[in-house]
C-alpha cells in the first residue's frame, strides 16, 4: 500500500465518522471473539505439551464403561514396566492429593503431587530456580524431604524470591525443604492444571491422616510412559496389556475394562473431556458471527450507496461508441485507429510502450 492510498482512505473515512466508528466496532467484536475462543481452543485441544518429542508420551489407563479412562495401578506394576517393558524407554508415576499446608502462613489446602524420580526427566522439564527431584531423592535414606514448587505457588507465597530455595514448607505437619521452582508453563502431564508442590512418592504416607499402607509396593499411582523411537502405539499397548493381565489385579480385572494407551501429545485435560464438543461448536458459531459481521458491514456499505457516479476515459473514440454516453472526464480525443501502449496491445505485443501509438500495416503505407 502506498502512503497516498492510506491518506486517501483516512480522508474518506473522516468524511463519515459515525459510519467509520460503527464499522470498526463491528469488526472489533468479531475479531475479538474469534481471538478469545481460538486461544481457549488452542490451549485445551491443539497445543502440545512443552516436552521433548511429546508424541512419544503415553498415558496408561483402564477404559471403564460409562466412566471413561482412569489411570490407577499398583506401584509394583509401575516398577515392572520400568524394568521389563521393551517398547518404552521409561515409565513414571504420580498421585494427586489435596493437602493442608501449615507454613508459610496462612494455612490453606493446596494440591500436592507425589511423583516418581523419572517424572521430570521423562517430561524434559528443568527448574527455573534450583533443581528438580532426582533418583537420590526417592531413597528412604536421602535425608530432608525435598519439594519442588510451581511457578505460581512460588510467586504467591514467596513473591518470586530466589532465596526461597533451602527454606521449608510444612505439609500435613511435616517439613519439606524447597529445592526448586518449575517454569510457568510446566503443568506436568496436564494441559490446564498444575500441582502447587511436587514431592517424592516416598513421602506420600506422611501426607494423609491414615495411610492405607506403609509399603511402596502396594501404593496406587497414575502411570505414564515414553515410547522408544519408532515404536507404534499399538505395539506398546499389546506388550503393556499383557504385562498387566499377568499381575494379580490384572487377572481379576473385568474383560470389559481393558488396559489401553492414550496419547499424551496434548496432555490430559478435565476441560477437554467436559467441553471439547462445546468448544468446537463455539468456534464454529464465532466463525459464523464473523461472517455475519462482514455481511452486515457490506450491507451498510451498499445501503449507503454513492452520492454520484462519474465516468472517466483516457481515450474517447466517438465513432466506435455503441451506447450513447457522455464522459465527464476525457484524456484525449482518439481517431478511429488501432492504438497500442500503456497496457493496450496487438497480439500480446507493444503493451509495455511508455506512450500511446497507432499500428501502421503494410496496407496503410503509401
Amino acid at each position: 500500500m502506498q502512503m497516498s492510498d492510506l491518506r486517501n482512505a483516512l480522508r474518506t473515512l473522516s468524511h463519515s465518522p459515525g459510519f467509520t466508528l460503527l464499522a470498526a466496532l463491528l469488526l472489533a467484536i468479531g475479531i475479538g471473539a474469534n481471538a478469545i475462543i481460538f486461544g481457549a481452543l488452542d490451549a485445551i485441544l491443539l497445543r502440545s505439551l512443552p516436552a521433548r518429542h511429546p508424541e512419544q508420551l503415553v498415558h496408561v489407563v483402564l477404559d471403564i464403561p460409562r466412566v471413561g479412562h482412569r489411570s490407577s495401578f499398583t506401584y509394583s506394576f509401575y516398577r515392572d514396566l520400568l524394568e521389563h517393558a521393551t517398547t518404552i524407554s521409561t515409565a513414571f508415576g504420580e498421585e494427586e492429593w489435596q493437602v493442608v499446608m501449615e507454613r508459610p502462613a496462612p494455612a490453606e489446602e493446596i494440591r500436592v503431587d507425589p511423583v516418581t524420580p523419572e517424572f521430570f526427566d521423562a517430561l524434559n522439564a528443568s527448574a527455573v530456580v534450583g533443581r528438580t527431584l532426582t533418583e537420590a531423592d526417592a531413597k528412604e535414606s536421602a535425608g530432608d524431604l525435598p519439594a519442588v514448587l510451581s511457578y505460581g505457588f512460588w510467586r504467591r507465597h514467596f513473591e518470586g524470591d530466589r532465596t526461597a530455595i533451602g527454606r521449608a514448607i510444612q505439609l500435613h505437619g511435616h517439613d519439606f525443604k524447597i529445592v526448586g521452582v518449575m517454569p510457568l508453563e510446566f503443568h506436568g502431564i496436564s494441559a490446564d492444571t498444575a500441582p502447587d508442590v511436587c514431592v517424592p512418592l516416598r513421602a506420600a504416607p506422611l501426607l494423609v491422616s491414615e495411610p492405607h499402607t506403609s509399603r511402596m509396593e502396594n501404593f496406587w499411582v497414575d502411570i505414564s510412559a515414553r515410547l522408544k523411537p519408532g515404536v507404534k502405539l499399538a505395539q506398546a499397548q499389546q506388550e503393556i496389556r499383557a504385562m498387566w493381565l499377568a499381575t494379580p489385579y490384572g487377572k481379576e480385572a473385568p474383560p470389559h475394562q481393558p488396559l489401553i494407551l492414550d496419547s499424551l501429545e496434548h496432555g490430559t485435560s478435565i476441560l477437554r473431556q467436559r467441553f471439547s464438543g462445546a468448544l468446537r461448536l463455539l468456534i464454529a458459531s464465532v466463525a459464523l458471527l464473523q461472517l455475519m459481521v462482514c455481511a452486515n458491514l457490506a450491507g451498510l456499505l451498499v445501503a449507503r450507496g454513492a452520492r454520484r457516479v462519474l465516468v472517466c476515459t483516457l481515450l474517447e473514440k466517438r465513432g466506435k461508441r455503441e451506447v450513447p454516453i457522455t464522459a465527464d472526464f476525457v484524456g484525449f480525443e482518439c481517431p478511429d485507429d488501432f492504438v497500442v501502449g500503456y497496457g493496450m496491445d496487438v497480439a500480446h505485443s507493444y503493451r509495455e510502450l511508455p506512450y500511446i501509438g497507432h499500428v501502421v500495416t503494410e496496407a496503410d503505407r503509401p
